[in-house]
């Protein structure tokens, strides 16, 4: 959030340059923190289960997962995410501080939207809050589709934040429930691979179709198809409750 708003400030008032520094020097923080921790020693033994953990990627229910967290990610953040700026600059001609204050207030609601989600997952199933998840981001797609003014997108930031931090925490919270505990994190890793590419995918595919059609079009075209992850999640959920494999 803070990033957002302050880079917005200073490429409007000062240069792209100055930003790049600014994220260059809140890189050295985390790295500072890290260096503080002092992880336990642990003693597992790994000896022959990275192969069988592994494996597991394999099966029917991962492989519908890794569909679903694919398309999911390259719907929600390299389709509709990553093109509001491009929107919002080319045809709304927001300034680089509009940029940055509508990316802060999107951070705002993502922060609401995770928090929501999380609590969801804890109290209600977790089938219910990703198909809510799902309704969410489709809506919020179809609401910006329909905006034209930069004090409406002010709005709208909000509740797409919201749509996104629960969808986002969904995915992450579904991806760590299906590593295996012998080879959690290569499993997890592989499984963010697979959303980062849909990022990929959808960035290049989103912002190809901006030159023959309008940015209307595509957020309502990415609800519509965003829909069918409730078909992918069907089957996913059908699975996992064939081997007992979700609480």
């Amino acid at each position: 959030i803070v990033i957002s708003w302050s880079c917005g400030l200073l490429a409007e008032r000062q240069n792209y340059s100055s930003i790049l520094l600014v994220i260059a020097l809140c890189l050295l923080v985390p790295l500072f923190l890290i260096v503080q921790f002092r992880e336990p020693l642990a003693h597992v033994k790994r000896k022959g289960s990275l192969g069988p953990a592994l494996r597991k990627l394999l099966t029917p229910k991962m492989l519908v997962f890794c569909a679903y967290i694919f398309l999911a990610t390259l719907i929600m953040w390299g389709g509709i995410n990553d093109l509001v700026a491009f929107y919002m600059s080319r045809d709304l001609h927001a300034s680089p501080a509009q940029l940055g204050t509508y990316g802060a207030l999107v951070g705002v609601g993502a922060i609401i939207g995770a928090f929501v989600s999380g609590r969801a997952l804890d109290r209600w199933s977790k089938t219910h809050t990703a198909y809510i998840a799902v309704f969410l981001i489709s809506i919020a797609a179809v609401l910006i589709g329909l905006t034209t003014k930069i004090s409406s997108m002010y709005v709208l930031a909000v509740f797409w934040g919201l749509a996104f931090g629960f969808q986002q925490t969904v995915l992450v919270a579904l991806a760590m429930r299906l590593t295996d505990v012998r080879a959690s994190a290569s499993m997890f890793t592989i499984l963010m691979t697979i959303a980062n590419l849909g990022l990929t995918v959808g960035e290049g595919v989103t912002t190809s179709l901006t030159d023959d059609i309008s940015f209307s079009t595509i957020f309502w075209l990415l609800s519509a198809v965003n829909l069918l992850l409730i078909f992918a999640l069907w089957i996913f959920f059908k699975l996992m409750r064939s081997d007992k494999s979700l609480a």
